[in-house]
């Protein structure tokens, strides 16, 4: 009991609060000419991007040690707004109360406190901006990040030759005697048991550090055919391996039967690699046994998923988001997914990203069999040189279909002639009966 009471205190002790200061805050605005554009600002500023190009106050101090800083705002002045920045805040969602933070940044080893205030508070319908603030700020500890100890990886690409192949769709590929020796590989007396592939799947790099990721490359299990059953892997044996589209699906909106895709943003085609080893056991396919028969589900219907996204267009030339195909001179268009054995009159889920520069509200309408089953409006532009060069926006609808072709139209419809559209992409989610077609098929089925 005496330890607990111990343990508390130095907690106490630890977070207890340094020192306080107050500091007051005049923003005083000027209108500012940036490339022929009118723009609102004041010291200190800065643009983030969620806020259309307005102004934030913001201040940024390198810390001591392990200090930081929690603020509070107080004896908050505010004066009216110019039509133009109410046209930009009536696009976003703006508090009634003053919106602020303060958090801890780190670069090359030191640590720095962020103060940001986004100065426009929502008034009923109208918006006001702050003139003066005063803040209160109260030092405290917080942990530093512990250094964990590297850890010695030993690559399975140090040692042997390596050869890379790409595949740009999930499925089982074939590799033949003679690709083999296309790729370079020695096959003279080649023992099967030293054939091995490896490979991390499909999809991108995770973004965060904190997200899983393997260390090194994975082997993969495949399978030899070795027809002359001789160990010597010559004309006439294959090995067969299965392998991943670069782009990925996902499960989403906890919604049995649809699936949103990840396109990858910097390459079409997922690789694998191949080297000669004959060091420890390959990993080779396995037969699987059922435990019981409970195990086995029948199913004779399975979710399809398929999408169209071109990368065509990069609008400021600048930045990993592309667009598709421009809505202009051609103002419908028609994108068609081929869904062989469809279940007859299901339910299709449809997913599209669209966007738009135009100065007054355009819209994308979406017909299925010359009904229109969704719809979605975009938002304006403002000639501003820290403004949105276009708006986006992301629409969900469904139909009911009629055959196994799904002919979607797509129209942009806008009230002048200077406004242009453009598709980010379109997905398709839906049920066909599990009926075999083509050379070979991938099928799952989400569990209800």
């Amino acid at each position: 009991m005496n330890f607990k009471k111990i343990f508390l205190l130095n907690l106490v002790v630890f977070f207890s609060v340094v020192s306080y200061s107050q500091n007051t805050i005049f923003l005083n605005w000027i209108s500012t000419d940036e490339n022929g554009i009118k723009v609102e600002t004041f010291e200190n500023s800065t643009y983030l991007q969620d806020y259309q190009g307005l102004p934030s106050y913001q201040r940024i101090t390198k810390l001591k040690s392990s200090e930081y800083y929690e603020i509070e705002l107080f004896d908050i002045e505010y004066t009216s707004i110019s039509d133009k920045e109410k046209m930009k805040l009536s696009n976003l969602d703006v508090s009634n109360s003053i919106v602020y933070s303060s958090d801890v940044l780190k670069s090359d080893h030191n640590y720095y406190n962020r103060i940001l205030v986004f100065p426009y508070i929502k008034t009923g319908n109208n918006y006001k901006k702050i003139t003066k603030f005063t803040y209160r700020s109260t030092q405290k500890k917080f942990f530093h990040e512990t250094k964990k100890k590297s850890v010695k990886i030993s690559s399975v690409l140090k040692d042997g030759d390596w050869y890379k192949i790409s595949v740009s769709e999930n499925g089982v590929f074939q590799l033949n005697f003679s690709d083999l020796q296309t790729l370079g590989i020695n096959t003279t007396n080649l023992n099967v048991n030293s054939i091995r592939l490896y490979g991390n799947g499909g999809g991108m790099l995770p973004r965060l550090n904190s997200d899983f990721r393997h260390q090194d490359l994975q082997e993969d299990a495949i399978e030899i055919v070795d027809n002359n059953n001789n160990g010597i892997f010559e004309s006439g044996d294959y090995l067969l391996f299965y392998g991943e589209d670069v782009d990925i699906w996902e499960p989403y909106d906890n919604y049995i039967g649809k699936y949103h895709h990840y396109k990858h943003l910097y390459d079409d085609f997922n690789y694998y690699f191949i080297t000669i080893n004959s060091t420890g056991n390959p990993k080779r396919i396995e037969d699987y046994t059922l435990k019981n028969k409970g195990e086995i589900k029948f199913n004779d219907k399975f979710n399809f998923h398929e999408f169209h996204e071109e990368d065509l267009t990069n609008f400021i030339k600048s930045g990993e988001q592309w667009y598709g195909e421009e809505f202009d001179a051609d103002l419908s268009q028609t994108f068609s997914f081929a869904t062989p054995n469809i279940v007859d009159n299901s339910i299709v889920h449809v997913k599209a990203d669209v966007a738009a520069r135009a100065f007054s509200t355009p819209n994308f309408s979406f017909n299925y069999n010359n009904s229109e089953f969704m719809n979605t409006d975009i938002g304006v532009v403002v000639s501003g040189s820290l403004d949105d060069y276009a708006k986006t926006s992301s629409v969900s609808g469904q139909f009911s279909a009629i055959s196994d072709n799904l002919n979607i139209d797509i129209n942009f419809n806008r009230n002048s002639s200077s406004h242009k559209g453009w598709l980010n992409y379109i997905e398709v989610c839906g049920f066909r009966d599990l009926t075999m077609s083509g050379s070979q098929m991938n099928f799952r089925k989400t569990i209800s």
